[in-house]
């Protein structure tokens, strides 16, 4: 979402920190994604940003839903989700979730060890269960490799027990890892499920389904391949390597909700120590912006026409390990003056916390005709560049 004179008039409304997020860019983003991926089932990974509201538009848009917990499970059950359209890719689930999640009637999950097959063969006996693969993060702003997935060794043996537990071990996911930016890791790891598939059909497993996981990115600071570009790839790979009958799905969080959001704060204070100039804002590491200790980092922009000026920003807790990242804003900037932090809607109010008495980000959805949101700010509008 780009920061517009009406985002700005609708902004004074509200105290900070909170979040506005668009809707209609979050559809915009779920028939992009239907469109770039030929045949494709879309789950949403609700972990990115689950807000009754942002659930409700996705569910009268026909998207499936990805959970990991009760507290996931249960803003489905209000919405009366149908189970047929929500599935559980996280490896390592409590019983007490997979007990819930099996009394109503959702019956595909993922493993990645035996001590998981066993799980679910106890509280959701004869569900489908598809193998994690563990596959390249490299280009991944966020990688998740090492804690998730099996290697090549282990992944026959595994499907062939949970088979045996009479399990229906029906498919494959992966993880290219969060905010991938590098359009190759889904070719290499769909390679490997190719591998795979050829040495399943010889102990007689015939997978039905390829879950290509999350990592669509978002444009922040760096350049980006963009959905077309990814789905144009995955769709190359797969029509060369599998038959037609095999489903895809794919479970985008941080691509459907992202650059539906921006995250405004208020300048809170400001101080001059050792050549560093520090930008104290009303959120910080714990009120939303726990990504950027990973090294990510958001564009952000004033409404200000100025000179600029580097700071250092940092939250409002007394917490040292509260600070994100450097970059220019305007010269002026003073306390109470806004911040508009961009592509926000993904992995901030479902990280915030209420450390230090300081409250999360609340939420609001802006309502007014697209049309009037269409008027961007000149590019002399003061943005954040980075060092």
């Amino acid at each position: 979402m780009n920061l517009t004179k009406e985002i700005i008039k609708v902004s004074s409304k509200y105290q900070t920190p909170f979040l506005l997020v668009d809707p209609e860019i979050i559809k915009e983003n779920y028939r992009k994604i239907k469109t770039s991926f030929q045949g494709v089932e879309v789950y949403y990974a609700i972990k990115a940003n689950f807000d009754l509201r942002i659930l409700k538009t996705l569910k009268d848009m026909g998207c499936g839903f990805e959970i990991a917990s009760i507290g996931e499970l249960k803003p489905l059950l209000k919405l009366k989700v149908n189970p047929s359209l929500i599935i559980s890719s996280n490896p390592v689930k409590t019983p007490d979730f997979i007990k819930m999640a099996f009394k109503n009637k959702i019956k595909r999950f993922s493993f990645d060890s035996k001590v998981e097959i066993d799980k679910i063969v106890r509280f959701a006996p004869k569900s489908k269960v598809y193998a994690r693969l563990e596959v390249s993060n490299i280009g991944s702003e966020w990688p998740l490799t090492k804690k998730f997935g099996l290697d090549l060794d282990s992944v026959i043996p595994l499907l062939k027990y949970a088979k045996k537990k009479k399990l229906d071990p029906y498919g494959l996911m992966f993880h290219v890892g969060s905010q991938c930016l590098n359009k190759f890791n889904w070719t290499k790891a769909l390679k490997k499920c190719h591998y795979i598939f050829e040495l399943a059909a010889k102990e007689k497993i015939h997978f039905k389904k390829i879950n290509l996981g999350g990592g669509l990115p978002v444009k922040h600071t760096h350049e980006t391949p963009t959905i077309e570009e990814i789905g144009q790839e995955v769709n190359k790979t797969i029509k060369k390597l599998f038959p037609k009958d095999v489903r895809i799905f794919i479970e985008p969080g941080r691509a459907m909700v992202g650059n539906a959001g921006i995250l405004v704060t208020s300048v809170i204070g400001k101080a001059e120590r050792k050549n560093t100039n520090w930008l104290f804002l009303d959120t910080g590491v714990f009120q939303g912006l726990m990504e950027t200790i990973g090294g990510i980092k958001y564009k952000i922009e004033t409404g200000k026409k100025s000179g600029v000026k580097k700071y250092m920003l940092a939250g409002p807790t007394c917490d040292s390990f509260d600070k994100m990242f450097s970059c220019y804003l305007a010269n002026n900037l003073r306390v109470g003056d806004k911040l508009y932090i961009l592509d926000a809607g993904a992995y901030t109010t479902c990280y915030a916390s209420h450390f230090d008495g300081f409250n999360p980000p609340e939420v609001h959805f802006l309502k007014e005709k697209r049309a009037r949101r269409d008027v961007i700010f000149s590019r002399s509008t003061n943005c954040a560049s980075l060092d």
